[in-house]
């Protein structure tokens, strides 16, 4: 989902919002994602924000199908 959804903006030599995705390490830094707390991990926050600010930036909302599958990710443990 990550490869597909959201490097597109988050990687390269200028990421969008600063937040660099290709790495494991870019994930776990700066809360994108909090191991066991999907609540707290910016990346779930930014996919479920209500009205249109929601990430993807310019695509189509995840189906509750992939963000269950990234909370799930998440809750186990955001293991590499």
């Amino acid at each position: 989902i990550i490869n597909t959804k959201c490097l597109g903006c988050h990687s390269g030599n200028n990421p969008s919002g600063n937040v660099d995705m290709t790495t494991y390490a870019g994930l776990i830094g700066n809360n994108v994602v909090v191991a066991k707390n999907p609540n707290g991990s910016k990346l779930i926050n930014a996919v479920e924000r209500p009205g249109n600010d929601f990430m993807p930036r310019n695509g189509a909302r995840l189906t509750a199908t992939e963000i269950g599958v990234m909370r799930q990710w998440i809750t186990n443990g955001g293991l590499q």
